[in-house]
């Protein structure tokens, strides 16, 4: 009763004080618990045994076991199972949401993609049979592999003369007939992106790099027979893309016009100046694997070709023929300093005559190649 009077005082600063205070305190705790636990019913015959209990906080734990013990089933309510049930499915969910999302980091890890293809050919005779078992090598197993490096003779006597064998003069060196030394193949989805000095403003919608790995070696090797071509080993024959024929389709060097009958057919059209579109719905009509852009480079490719052909000789009879239709006509042809055709200069009788009469009036004609 002394520490109700006294009360529940703040704890002091000083070290003996403290231990004074405690002391009132876990006798204080103590009184407590017990008149609380003296108004539960069926705790009244436990009252003598709370003198007996230690201190340091042991009689809440022991009160605490009691009344669980005693009132277990008098305090039980559907209520209280309802709560536990909802917290054990809810622990539930959690588990099965973190073994989820691990599942799914998991296979997003394993998932990635990871295609294997047979390597080629090891052995051939020179660059030639190479290049032409190269190409059906690719179109057989719908890969697009551009060279990455190229090392050619003269690096390749650099790089003996440079080693020991090579100061002492006891290797032979790379023939220059067999150039290049060594070749470096990638796939089309390997090369590194570069630096791009674009702002922004319109970006690119179709980036084909995604990092592929793919990658072999090929040179040559001195053999018993002599010098032959070696797929080294050491390849990686992987690539983290889709393999299939219809992504081999949609690269530029599988598509084009495949029917000879076709072709023809084609070629006849661009001679007649038929539209572009027109020609483009011919060859889907026909099964060709084309896209627009590809019919825009065939009429570029012919008109490159027209303008290219030596017309030298019948530009002369061109001429000629304009000289000897009136003699009036003037036709006038200007070297540049390397010995060139430069200009040709065309006159009609109409022509001069009309400038004699108006020589205030100047024509010039410049429309040559203008829109190009």
């Amino acid at each position: 009763m002394r520490a109700h009077e006294r009360g529940r005082a703040p704890p002091s600063r000083h070290g003996a004080a403290n231990d004074t205070n405690e002391a009132h305190y876990a006798k204080h705790d103590t009184d407590d618990v017990g008149e609380a636990l003296m108004q539960v019913p069926g705790t009244a015959r436990q009252e003598d045994s709370y003198d007996h209990v230690g201190e340091g906080g042991s009689a809440v734990e022991d009160c605490d076991r009691q009344r669980k013990a005693d009132g277990a089933k008098d305090s039980a309510s559907p209520d209280d199972d309802g709560e536990d049930d909802a917290d054990e499915s809810k622990n539930s969910e959690v588990q099965e949401a973190g073994d989820a999302a691990t599942r799914s980091a998991r296979d997003g890890s394993e998932g990635e993609c990871r295609v294997r293809v047979d390597p080629p050919q090891i052995w051939h005779g020179d660059w030639d049979a190479w290049n032409t078992y190269f190409e059906g090598y690719c179109r057989r197993s719908l890969q697009v592999l551009p060279i990455q490096d190229t090392e050619n003779h003269v690096e390749r006597n650099r790089r003996i003369k440079m080693s020991k064998k090579g100061m002492l003069g006891d290797i032979e060196l790379f023939p220059e007939k067999l150039d290049p030394y060594m070749r470096v193949y990638i796939c089309t989805h390997g090369w590194k992106p570069r630096k791009s000095r674009a702002q922004g403003k319109r970006p690119r919608q179709h980036i084909r790099s995604t990092g592929c790995k793919f990658r072999f070696v090929v040179q040559w090797q001195h053999t018993e027979a002599g010098w032959k071509l070696r797929v080294m080993s050491g390849g990686h024959y992987f690539h983290n893309h889709e393999i299939s024929t219809d992504a081999y389709n949609t690269y530029p060097c599988s598509r084009g016009v495949s029917d000879p009958m076709v072709e023809a057919r084609v070629e006849g059209m661009l001679d007649a100046g038929a539209k572009r579109s027109k020609i483009y719905q011919y060859l889907v009509e026909h099964d060709q694997n084309v896209i627009m852009s590809d019919v825009d480079n065939m009429v570029s490719s012919r008109q490159s070709a027209i303008t290219t052909t030596n017309d030298h000789d019948a530009t002369a009879a061109e001429v000629a023929r304009f000289n000897a239709a009136d003699a009036e006509n003037v036709s006038t042809v200007t070297e540049n300093e390397s010995g060139t055709v430069g200009v040709i200069s065309l006159s009609t009788a109409h022509m001069r005559r009309m400038f004699s009469r108006f020589p205030e009036v100047l024509l010039v004609d410049s429309s040559h190649k203008t829109n190009r």
